[in-house]
């Protein structure tokens, strides 16, 4: 922990690299994570093994899980960001529901719900309670996976394929707990680069250019009104 008040009134949190003035201040639940920069990570809330690099990246951000963010003001009040990669200055800045994406430009989703939806995995309990965090692993395929969320009765996972088979066990890394699985249901996904480009809420789908923005689920959408693309080469 380097900087004034890196790292000061943070709780329940460990294994964490804080450099940067209030780094990490007040925040709670941060696990193997990095933050660099002046108020990265401040009042964050529940982060595993993510990094933060940019003046302000990840100021106020709940829920990250296995992401990257890059730049200043990056996932700034964002919330729900699992399995992704954001770069460029205030990208997903209040941005929500971010799953198995890459963001890649200034403003990228600013103030927008992704839509995009985590992989789930529905299960009949055995004995004990899944932990936020932890790591569950499949007794038959040896499939790991982080768990994000669980209701009781569906993990929500921090990967995109369903590697895991219906009818194995599934047992907790650090709780110990075990479940046997009934369905997988694989996550959704969008690609967004350029300024200002979106997906819309709508998923799966790609957007490339200057303010760029899908009008629909599984599009491919390259330019738009304000920067139109005149030439394609090949």
């Amino acid at each position: 922990i380097v900087g004034t008040f890196a790292g000061s009134q943070n709780s329940n949190s460990a294994n964490d690299v804080l450099i940067g003035n209030i780094a990490g201040q007040d925040s709670i639940d941060i696990k193997d994570s990095i933050a660099i920069g002046t108020s990265t990570l401040a009042n964050a809330e529940t982060i595993y093994n993510s990094v933060f690099m940019g003046q302000g990246s990840g100021n106020s951000i709940q829920n990250a899980f296995d992401s990257v963010f890059n730049g200043s003001g990056s996932g700034k009040n964002a919330t729900n960001v699992v399995s992704s990669v954001l770069i460029g200055r205030s990208v997903a800045q209040l941005s929500d529901n971010i799953n198995n994406s890459v963001l890649i430009g200034s403003f990228v989703s600013d103030g927008q719900n992704l839509g995009t939806s985590r992989t789930t995995v529905t299960y009949t309990p055995i004995a004990g309670t899944f932990m936020v965090g932890e790591e569950i692993e499949g007794g038959s395929s040896g499939f790991f996976a982080r768990v994000v969320a669980d209701s009781g009765s569906v993990l929500a996972i921090n990967y995109l394929f369903d590697s895991f088979i219906p009818g194995e066990t599934l047992t907790g890394t650090l709780s110990g707990a075990t479940a046997t699985i009934t369905v997988v249901t694989r996550g959704t996904s969008t690609i967004l680069i350029g300024a200002q480009s979106s997906n819309n809420g709508y998923q799966n789908g790609i957007a490339l250019g200057t303010n760029a923005k899908n009008t629909a689920a599984n599009q491919f959408m390259i330019g738009s009104a304000i920067r139109p693309i005149d030439e394609i080469v090949m």
